[in-house]
């Protein structure tokens, strides 16, 4: 996904904790929600800041957190856990001069392998 951009998809239970996302769909940020089952995650650039701002939602049997990776081509340029809850949607920032960012590493809650446990 790219800033401006917002993406949902399925995702189901799998293995040891892992969790497999389904195929995405692609929206303007705010004009969908998740459905039972999915997560919806929004990438927004914060005005003339280098920083984008990440906004996850998800409405799942059980959190879901994952990985989000800033990319220019293939040299990663930054990296943030992405913890969703289900009271509220979760922000978190990302370097928004990236012409990417790839969604990855999703795990079961209490955290995310090889990254940061997501506070609860």
């Amino acid at each position: 996904m790219q800033p401006g951009q917002e993406t949902t998809f399925a995702v189901t239970a799998a293995a040891a904790g892992r969790v497999a996302p389904g195929p995405a769909r692609p929206a303007k940020p705010g004009a969908a929600g998740p459905k039972d089952g999915e997560v919806t995650v929004a990438a927004v650039r914060r005005g003339v800041s280098r920083d984008a701002g990440l906004t996850a939602s998800e409405k799942t049997p059980a959190p879901v957190d994952f990985v989000a990776t800033g990319l220019i081509g293939d040299i990663k340029i930054d990296q943030s856990a992405v913890c969703p809850r289900f009271d509220a949607p979760a922000t978190t920032r990302i370097v928004s001069g990236s012409w990417r960012a790839s969604l990855h590493r999703f795990t079961a809650h209490p955290s995310v392998e090889g990254g940061p446990a997501c506070p609860r």
